[in-house]
């Protein structure tokens, strides 16, 4: 059955009712036939739970439902008590002051989580609309209205972008004009063509410890509404070699895995959300030779081929570095060490070279030197080779075009190695 919810609030914690309540009553009608239906509380009593149950109200004195040992933090969803009667999951966002409360309809237990998670990314949606002076109670009604009348009829979600759903209305309502078909105001996505757009985003980090390279990295997604029936969505990516670790969002799964490509499984939100934390083995970016002897120690960079934007080389001593010379770039030295910024645009085709003369210190050490190369690469660069795959997304139920756009970058990169 589609993601919906049964109540939405906006509690401000100096007043003893809600400044906001939304109910829908269609949904509530669901929750009946449903085994484990808990009867929604009267407004000022369930302000009054929510205070106590986040501990804003009665803190410092203990209160069976909320301090007892036994009970699960299972923030941000709560369990909101009167002592007779519970009421949950209600999840809570704080905003700026205010308390934005929602309580999504539960007609599977196994799929709480996912209801959750859900309800969560529309109370992030909701608070990123509000804006203004929220102290100003006609305006954030107006606004909450708005946002209730146009994103959420009949409880359930369409898309959290006031913007985009007055477009849609507005262009379903020209296109009633042209045709004799009578679509609904209030659910106009029928109409809308090529309307599964999903947004794929990688951002990457490279880590590199001795001879050890990794990239570790964050899969997004971003559609541009939720279906009213809730799709399962099924996306591919490739990757270069096999993927180390992998955490996925609650709402995703692995449908599918080998060492060269990653089916996931999950459902879709219409704010950009994380999928996927993950770590894969990739090679080096960087391709250097040390050489030491009795005078000096000599650092051999090859030419880069690697798309950087910056990349510097940071020295650590124990004894205090006297001389230093270097082929390209310039260096400075601090109370750290030596920063060496090496100009990448002159050594796509030759070598450099940075060497560092020995002294009495640094020869009595037996920590002797380290360096570290610190850099960030162009932009739609994912290093590893990890890519979403344009013809492995597909809408389960759906026969629509999909719109695939991705885009990746590699944010930053570091390389520590002890050289002598």
């Amino acid at each position: 059955m589609p993601f919906a919810l049964r109540a939405f609030w906006v509690i401000s914690p100096n007043e003893g009712a809600p400044v906001f309540q939304r109910l829908f009553p269609t949904v509530e009608l669901r929750a009946q036939k449903t085994n484990n239906y808990q009867k929604l509380f009267e407004p000022n009593k369930f302000v009054e739970a929510v205070l106590v149950e986040t501990g804003i109200k009665n803190s410092e004195s203990f209160v069976f439902s909320r301090d007892r040992c036994d009970k699960m933090c299972m923030a941000p969803a709560f369990q909101v008590s009167t002592g007779d009667e519970n009421l949950e999951p209600v999840v809570i966002l704080q905003h700026r002051g205010l308390l934005l409360c929602a309580l999504p309809l539960i007609e599977d237990p196994q799929s709480s989580v996912l209801e959750v998670a859900q309800t969560l990314d529309c109370l992030n949606a909701i608070a990123e609309r509000l804006g203004g002076d929220l102290s100003q109670r006609t305006d954030l009604k107006m606004q909450l209205a708005k946002l209730m009348a146009i994103n959420f009829p009949f409880g359930r979600p369409q898309t959290e972008s006031i913007a985009l759903s007055e477009q849609v209305i507005q262009a379903a309502l020209q296109e009633k004009r042209q045709d004799k078909t009578k679509v609904a105001i209030w659910n106009p996505n029928p109409q809308i063509k090529n309307k599964s757009h999903f947004v794929f985003h990688i951002s990457e980090q490279i880590h590199l410890v001795q001879n050890q390279t990794f990239a570790t990295g964050v899969i997004s997604v971003m559609t541009n509404e939720i279906s009213s029936h809730r799709p399962e969505v099924l996306v591919t990516m490739t990757h270069s070699s096999p993927m180390k670790f992998m955490a996925l969002a609650p709402r995703a799964k692995i449908e599918m895995a080998s060492d060269a490509s990653t089916t996931l499984k999950f459902n879709p939100s219409s704010v950009k959300s994380e999928l996927l934390h993950y770590s894969t083995s990739c090679l080096a970016p960087i391709d250097f030779k040390f050489t030491e002897n009795a005078i000096s120690k000599k650092l051999t960079l090859a030419p880069i081929k690697t798309p950087f934007q910056r990349l510097e080389f940071k020295f650590y001593s124990a004894g205090k570095i006297s001389k230093f010379n270097m082929s390209v770039g310039t260096a400075y030295e601090d109370e750290n060490g030596i920063k060496w910024d090496v100009p990448v645009s002159k050594l796509k085709c030759k070598s450099a070279e940075f060497e560092v003369l020995n002294n009495a210190d640094v020869k009595s050490s037996k920590d002797k030197f380290s360096a570290e190369a610190v850099f960030s690469m162009s932009s739609d660069c994912c290093w590893s080779g990890v890519k979403i795959d344009q013809n492995g997304v597909s809408v389960n139920g759906s026969t629509s075009k999909i719109k695939i756009t991705t885009s990746s970058e590699t944010l930053s990169g570091s390389y520590q190695v002890v050289l002598g």
